[in-house]
């Protein structure tokens, strides 16, 4: 195995068991995960610290989400957009519960930590989801209020507010997100 290539299985094993078992994960059972012994995880990364943050850091890549959305069927929403919605609005739930769990670890080692990315690149992974996600809406654009891309920011504005700070505590799920988001917060009859 080359040494890109065990660093890649060292980084893909350790952002599972982060998820886990938190920091509590042993360099051994990462190295297990990894299949390759503990000491090359030293060879490769000074110290447990520098590994989880460059778990944490290739984790934030916003590729495999993009390339999850691009998977959805463009027909997927053609006869109730909400379905589409609904789908997305799953896929950006789970990689967002990820990613903000992944985020507090970091925090957790070092509260004085800066942000795992810099604040320009973590623009840049938020624009490349909303396009993503624009992209899926345009079959549906004529059924939307609002263009798709102002739909697609609103979308993933949301599922962000709910996994972040504000959502604490929330237990909406992505049938809730897809009621709110089609529908609006006010009944059916009833005026704002």
């Amino acid at each position: 195995m080359s040494p890109d290539d065990r660093r890649d299985a060292v980084l893909a094993a350790t952002v599972p068991l982060l998820l886990d078992r938190g920091l509590a994960v042993t360099t051994r059972e990462l190295a297990e995960a990894a299949c390759v012994a503990e000491g090359t995880l030293f060879r490769v990364f000074p110290d447990k610290a520098s590994l989880v943050r460059a778990a944490i850091e290739r984790a934030l890549d916003p590729a495999p989400l993009v390339a999850a959305l691009g998977g959805v069927p463009r027909a997927q929403g053609a006869s109730d957009p909400s379905t589409l919605v609904r789908v997305v609005v799953g896929i950006l739930l789970d990689r967002a519960r990820e990613v903000s769990g992944l985020v507090s670890l970091v925090h957790a080692m070092d509260p004085g930590a800066p942000h795992p990315h810099p604040r320009p690149a973590g623009r840049d992974h938020v624009e490349a989801v909303v396009t993503a996600v624009a992209e899926l809406l345009e079959p549906v654009g004529g059924r939307l209020r609002r263009e798709p891309a102002v739909c697609a920011r609103l979308l993933v504005g949301l599922v962000l507010a709910v996994v972040g700070p504000l959502g604490r505590g929330s237990d909406l799920d992505a049938d809730d997100l897809t009621e709110l988001f089609c529908a609006g917060a006010v009944r059916e009859g009833e005026s704002c």
